[in-house]
């Protein structure tokens, strides 16, 4: 398991595998859904939450299986994994795609771990509520708020303190405190400073001062911009986020 965690080799198998998905098309016959829009390029933050609101983490073990699919999931479809957290109910990614491959890895990604999931704990029925959510990122300082943003939720959600003490989230590695994992994009991290011990300085204090403010998520055609807040307005704000992002675990 450590292998997926920390770095995985790439083989032709990948890339033969990353050709058939990306030129296979969907069978419009099994289509009870419109298709969603996808954008070479685009930057996405995707949340998917357990049905009823129920886990979809039961143990660390689920955790790290999850995880195991995250970095195959990036291999295959060519992703650029740019932040996590994996809540109890619900998981965020904040990811970027090259190519239009975010529908097809999220299926792939979903019904394998739900799959595994039912297996290990002789379950029937959906494990998710419905479809991923996946709110297109089209501003520069959305993308940053909304990294802050994933990695503090343990905190906001009252499971921790501080986001180094939550280990199922990419804030660790990008802090400096943990190994980055191959499958984790980060190029954008090192661009803040010649220094790489100044970036993670910099990331830290970043993240840190957003302790400090609630970011609210506006939806507009499918797109996203964030507000800043002050403590003052925290509470609606955090209404705003459960009543878009749905549940009742704070998002």
């Amino acid at each position: 398991m450590a292998r997926y965690l920390l770095g995985m080799e790439t083989s032709s198998v990948d890339s033969v595998e990353f050709l058939r998905v990306l030129l296979t098309p969907r069978d419009p016959r099994g289509m009870s859904r419109p298709l969603r829009l996808e954008f070479e390029g685009a930057f996405w933050h995707i949340t998917s939450r357990g049905n009823e609101q129920r886990d979809i983490f039961r143990q660390d073990g689920d955790r790290l299986e999850f995880l195991s699919l995250l970095a195959t999931a990036v291999k295959r479809f060519r992703w650029r994994l740019h932040e996590y957290c994996l809540m109890t109910n619900h998981y965020h990614l904040v990811i970027e795609t090259p190519f239009r491959t975010l529908a097809k890895g999220m299926h792939w990604l979903n019904s394998e771990y739900a799959r595994i999931f039912n297996k290990r704990y002789k379950r029937v029925g959906h494990l998710f509520q419905g479809r991923y959510k996946s709110i297109l990122v089209d501003e520069q300082n959305y993308l940053d708020e909304v990294r802050s943003y994933t990695v503090l939720n343990p905190v906001r959600a009252g499971m921790v303190a501080g986001p180094a003490e939550y280990q199922w989230s990419s804030y660790r590695a990008h802090a400096g405190l943990d190994p980055i994992p191959e499958w984790l994009y980060s190029e954008w991290l090192f661009d803040l400073h010649p220094e790489p011990a100044k970036c993670h300085e910099m990331y830290r204090e970043y993240v840190l001062a957003k302790l400090a403010t609630t970011e609210s998520i506006q939806l507009s055609g499918g797109q996203a911009s964030a507000s800043r807040r002050s403590n003052r307005d925290s509470t609606r704000c955090i209404e705003t986020a459960r009543y878009l992002l749905g549940g009742v675990e704070t998002s």
